[in-house]
Protein backbone atom coordinates (compact mmCIF):
# COMPACT_ATOMS: atom_id res chain seq x y z
CA UNK A 1 0.00 0.00 0.00
CA UNK A 2 3.28 2.14 -0.26
CA UNK A 3 5.85 3.65 -2.62
CA UNK A 4 8.65 5.62 -2.45
CA UNK A 5 10.12 6.48 -6.08
CA UNK A 6 12.96 8.69 -5.84
CA UNK A 7 15.29 5.75 -3.88
CA UNK A 8 17.84 6.40 -0.38
CA UNK A 9 14.61 8.11 1.22
CA UNK A 10 14.01 6.97 4.60
CA UNK A 11 10.12 6.18 4.62
CA UNK A 12 7.95 4.65 2.13
CA UNK A 13 4.94 6.92 0.96
CA UNK A 14 1.21 5.80 1.23
CA UNK A 15 -0.95 5.81 -1.46
CA UNK A 16 -4.00 7.84 -2.01
CA UNK A 17 -7.57 7.13 -2.15
CA UNK A 18 -8.51 5.36 -5.20
CA UNK A 19 -4.83 3.82 -6.23
CA UNK A 20 -2.83 0.95 -4.76
CA UNK A 21 1.01 -0.59 -4.48
CA UNK A 22 0.23 -4.57 -4.40
CA UNK A 23 3.89 -5.76 -4.39
CA UNK A 24 6.35 -4.92 -1.99
CA UNK A 25 9.53 -2.50 -3.15
CA UNK A 26 6.83 -0.74 -5.11
CA UNK A 27 8.14 2.56 -7.43
CA UNK A 28 4.63 4.33 -8.21
CA UNK A 29 0.96 3.31 -7.33
CA UNK A 30 -1.49 2.07 -9.47
CA UNK A 31 -4.69 3.77 -10.24
CA UNK A 32 -7.98 1.13 -9.17
CA UNK A 33 -9.99 -0.26 -12.35
CA UNK A 34 -13.30 1.14 -13.28
CA UNK A 35 -15.76 -1.14 -11.39
CA UNK A 36 -13.19 -0.95 -8.10
CA UNK A 37 -12.04 1.29 -5.74
CA UNK A 38 -9.40 1.71 -2.77
CA UNK A 39 -11.63 3.46 0.01
CA UNK A 40 -8.42 3.84 2.34
CA UNK A 41 -5.38 5.40 2.33
CA UNK A 42 -1.89 2.96 1.66
CA UNK A 43 -4.31 -0.26 0.42
CA UNK A 44 -2.13 -3.14 -1.21
CA UNK A 45 -5.76 -4.03 -3.52
CA UNK A 46 -8.74 -2.32 -5.17
CA UNK A 47 -11.71 -3.85 -3.78
CA UNK A 48 -14.77 -4.41 -6.64
CA UNK A 49 -17.78 -2.21 -6.25
CA UNK A 50 -20.87 -4.90 -5.10
CA UNK A 51 -23.63 -5.28 -6.68
CA UNK A 52 -26.34 -2.30 -7.15
CA UNK A 53 -23.35 0.25 -6.78
CA UNK A 54 -20.57 0.96 -10.35
CA UNK A 55 -17.53 2.88 -10.67
CA UNK A 56 -17.59 4.01 -14.19
CA UNK A 57 -13.95 5.92 -14.30
CA UNK A 58 -11.44 4.32 -11.94
CA UNK A 59 -8.85 6.08 -9.56
CA UNK A 60 -11.56 6.55 -7.35
CA UNK A 61 -12.16 5.70 -3.28
CA UNK A 62 -16.11 5.25 -3.45
CA UNK A 63 -18.86 3.42 -5.82
CA UNK A 64 -21.93 5.04 -6.29
CA UNK A 65 -25.68 3.97 -5.89
CA UNK A 66 -27.14 3.19 -9.27
CA UNK A 67 -30.24 5.38 -9.59
CA UNK A 68 -33.36 4.57 -9.32
CA UNK A 69 -35.03 2.52 -12.24
CA UNK A 70 -31.13 0.98 -12.97
CA UNK A 71 -29.52 -1.76 -11.20
CA UNK A 72 -26.02 -3.43 -11.32
CA UNK A 73 -26.46 -6.96 -10.91
CA UNK A 74 -22.23 -8.29 -10.29
CA UNK A 75 -19.75 -6.66 -8.66
CA UNK A 76 -17.15 -4.39 -10.57
CA UNK A 77 -20.01 -2.47 -12.97
CA UNK A 78 -18.88 0.40 -14.77
CA UNK A 79 -22.63 1.14 -15.25
CA UNK A 80 -26.21 0.59 -14.44
CA UNK A 81 -28.29 -0.87 -16.69
CA UNK A 82 -32.01 0.35 -16.77
CA UNK A 83 -35.31 -1.98 -15.26
CA UNK A 84 -36.23 -3.91 -18.73
CA UNK A 85 -40.54 -3.37 -19.97
CA UNK A 86 -42.11 -5.16 -17.42
CA UNK A 87 -40.11 -4.48 -14.38
CA UNK A 88 -39.17 -1.60 -12.15
CA UNK A 89 -37.02 -0.64 -9.18
CA UNK A 90 -38.06 1.47 -7.11
CA UNK A 91 -35.34 2.53 -4.94
CA UNK A 92 -31.14 3.34 -5.27
CA UNK A 93 -28.51 0.92 -4.95
CA UNK A 94 -30.47 -2.04 -5.91
CA UNK A 95 -29.16 -5.05 -7.40
CA UNK A 96 -32.23 -6.82 -9.43
CA UNK A 97 -35.24 -5.28 -10.73
CA UNK A 98 -38.61 -6.20 -9.54
CA UNK A 99 -41.63 -7.57 -11.62
CA UNK A 100 -44.33 -5.40 -12.19
CA UNK A 101 -47.99 -7.10 -10.00
CA UNK A 102 -50.54 -8.42 -11.38
CA UNK A 103 -52.82 -5.35 -12.82
CA UNK A 104 -49.76 -3.25 -13.73
CA UNK A 105 -47.09 -2.65 -16.13
CA UNK A 106 -44.06 -0.57 -17.08
CA UNK A 107 -43.18 -0.18 -20.95
CA UNK A 108 -39.40 0.44 -19.73
CA UNK A 109 -36.59 2.16 -17.73
CA UNK A 110 -39.09 2.75 -14.43
CA UNK A 111 -38.88 3.36 -11.21
CA UNK A 112 -42.23 1.99 -10.63
CA UNK A 113 -44.83 -0.14 -12.17
CA UNK A 114 -48.47 2.18 -13.32
CA UNK A 115 -51.93 0.85 -13.46
CA UNK A 116 -53.65 0.36 -16.67
CA UNK A 117 -56.57 2.91 -17.46
CA UNK A 118 -60.12 2.43 -16.75
CA UNK A 119 -61.23 0.13 -20.28
CA UNK A 120 -57.91 -1.78 -19.98
CA UNK A 121 -55.97 -4.48 -18.40
CA UNK A 122 -53.01 -6.40 -17.56
CA UNK A 123 -52.75 -9.97 -17.94
CA UNK A 124 -50.02 -11.33 -15.50
CA UNK A 125 -47.04 -10.55 -14.23
CA UNK A 126 -44.17 -8.20 -15.22
CA UNK A 127 -46.75 -6.89 -17.93
CA UNK A 128 -45.08 -4.11 -20.88
CA UNK A 129 -48.83 -3.09 -21.96
CA UNK A 130 -52.43 -2.37 -21.13
CA UNK A 131 -54.89 -4.34 -23.43
CA UNK A 132 -57.54 -2.36 -24.14
CA UNK A 133 -61.19 -4.06 -23.64
CA UNK A 134 -62.81 -5.88 -26.64
CA UNK A 135 -66.44 -4.70 -27.69
CA UNK A 136 -69.28 -6.20 -25.70
CA UNK A 137 -66.90 -5.78 -22.14
CA UNK A 138 -66.13 -3.33 -19.96
CA UNK A 139 -63.29 -2.95 -16.72
CA UNK A 140 -63.71 -0.18 -13.99
CA UNK A 141 -60.92 -1.43 -12.13
CA UNK A 142 -57.47 0.04 -12.44
CA UNK A 143 -55.39 -3.21 -11.45
CA UNK A 144 -57.66 -5.80 -13.26
CA UNK A 145 -56.33 -8.52 -15.06
CA UNK A 146 -58.82 -9.29 -17.34
CA UNK A 147 -62.32 -7.55 -18.84
CA UNK A 148 -65.96 -8.39 -18.04
CA UNK A 149 -68.68 -8.70 -20.19
CA UNK A 150 -71.33 -7.01 -20.28
CA UNK A 151 -74.52 -7.83 -18.92
CA UNK A 152 -77.67 -9.14 -21.71
CA UNK A 153 -79.57 -5.98 -22.35
CA UNK A 154 -75.87 -3.72 -22.13
CA UNK A 155 -73.25 -2.66 -24.22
Amino acid sequence: GSYESNGGTSQCTSCPKGFVASAASAASCTGCAAGSVASAVGQSQCTNCVAGTYESTGEKSECSECPQGYTAAAGSATTCDPCPAGSYAEGAGLATCTDCAIGKYSSGSGSACASCPSGHYAAGTAATQCIGCAAGQYQASTTATECTSCAAGTF
